[in-house]
């Protein structure tokens, strides 16, 4: 679905998009099962990006997109200066900067880059030339930014110049390559507020079958999230949800089958679905089958933008 189709069109000003976000504050959210396939798609120079979910759908407080670029496309240094954005690995390999860290990323690396943070990405390989990440914007609208920049490059400008600051978003010529202040025109540099991470450097808890790892923590992000990686074994569930964060819970089945129980309702999921439950449901996520599942959990406290 053409995001245009769907009512996912640009705005003309900042306040504009301002007014936007504080209208989704006011919006109820409901259970979801989404995968890309059917969800509003958005035509970028690398490849399609997937709106999984928007402002409307989460009340504003994220936008989670599928990203796929092909080998060789790249996104230049910029930062938003009311978002945070994190991006994770799913397929190929990308190369990241994240404030003055450069680093190449493959399967299951995380980046972390808030509010004010320059960053850089581009894709390096993948299957058929194509590479494919999950990335989410806190708070939401980044999506808005996806399309603004499509409908500027379509009329002939610069969306870099004319679109982009729209959506609070600032591709400079100036972004430096080495630390600046936090809220300068270039960015912030400091490699101290962005994070790399996988998996692997990451703190882990196991009880049987299920290793729960912190990727990112509250104290990482200033009380704005608290992003966890599941591993479960075949036939193993995973019950202990975080006890932190405001609005709803949400995950991204990242391997496996799983039967994702919210409430009484039993849903069979592939890889690859985001869910989004109320906070207060009871939930319990079991692999089906005999292969181990992955998944990631996402919690969101205070937004960026406060």
């Amino acid at each position: 679905m053409n995001a245009l189709d769907a009512g996912i069109v640009p705005v003309e000003t900042a306040l504009e998009f301002d007014a936007l976000r504080n209208g989704w504050s006011a919006l109820t959210t409901e259970t979801k099962f989404v995968t890309r396939m059917g969800r509003p798609v958005v035509g970028a120079p690398g490849g399609p990006i997937y709106i999984l979910l928007r402002g409307e759908e989460t009340a504003g407080q994220v936008g989670i997109y599928d990203q796929t670029a092909v080998a060789g496309s790249s996104v230049p240094l910029h930062h938003q200066t009311t978002e945070d954005e994190t991006f994770y690995v799913l397929e190929g390999r990308w190369r990241f900067q994240a404030g003055s860290v450069v680093q190449e990323a493959g399967p299951g690396m995380l980046v972390h880059a808030p509010a004010h943070t320059s960053h850089a990405f581009g894709a390096l390989e993948g299957p058929n030339d194509i590479a494919r990440m999950l990335s989410w914007n806190a708070p939401a609208g980044h999506e808005r930014f996806y399309i603004g920049m499509h409908d500027s490059a379509e009329k002939g400008e610069r969306p870099d110049i004319v679109a982009a600051p729209r959506y609070r978003t600032i591709f400079s010529p100036n972004e430096a390559p080495t630390p600046v202040p936090v809220g300068t025109e270039g960015g912030a540099l400091a490699p101290a507020i962005a994070m790399f991470t996988n998996f692997e450097q990451s703190p882990q808890a196991s009880l049987g079958g299920v290793t729960v790892a912190t990727l990112l923590n509250t104290e990482q992000t200033t009380d704005r999230q608290l992003i966890r990686e599941v591993h479960c074994a075949a036939g193993e569930s995973f019950t202990e949800l975080a006890d932190y964060g405001v609005g709803p819970r949400y995950f991204y089945l990242t391997a496996g089958e799983w039967d994702i129980t919210v409430g009484d309702e039993v849903h069979r999921c592939a890889a690859h679905t985001t869910v989004m439950v109320d906070r207060a449901a009871p939930l319990k996520a079991q692999v089906v089958g005999n292969e181990q599942g992955v998944l990631l959990e996402l919690n969101f406290g205070k937004p960026a933008n406060v």
